[in-house]
């Protein structure tokens, strides 16, 4: 019953994509906590590190997008070729 609630990919995949959420999860709890109790980087004294920090952190997420997106095409694609 579960299995066809799930898009195709996570089908075929299933254990693999626990695998990785599980990882993500671990990785949040490890790297987020740290970073909400202090100030990593002080732009008023660290300012071109502060800057490059941010255009890093930009470009993470414009890839991330631009990944989802592909993942999303290829997906839509299979399904077309599946249900031909």
């Amino acid at each position: 019953m579960l299995s066809r609630m799930l898009p195709p990919v996570l089908r075929r995949h299933w254990c693999k994509a626990v695998q990785a959420l599980t990882l993500g999860v671990l990785a949040v709890l490890a790297f987020a906590t740290p970073a909400s109790a202090q100030q990593l980087v002080d732009a008023s004294e660290d300012g071109d590190v502060a800057f490059i920090l941010f255009a890093v952190m930009c470009f993470l997420f414009v890839g991330g997008l631009f990944l989802m997106d592909r993942v999303r095409r290829k997906r839509l694609e299979d399904d077309d070729i599946e249900n031909q």
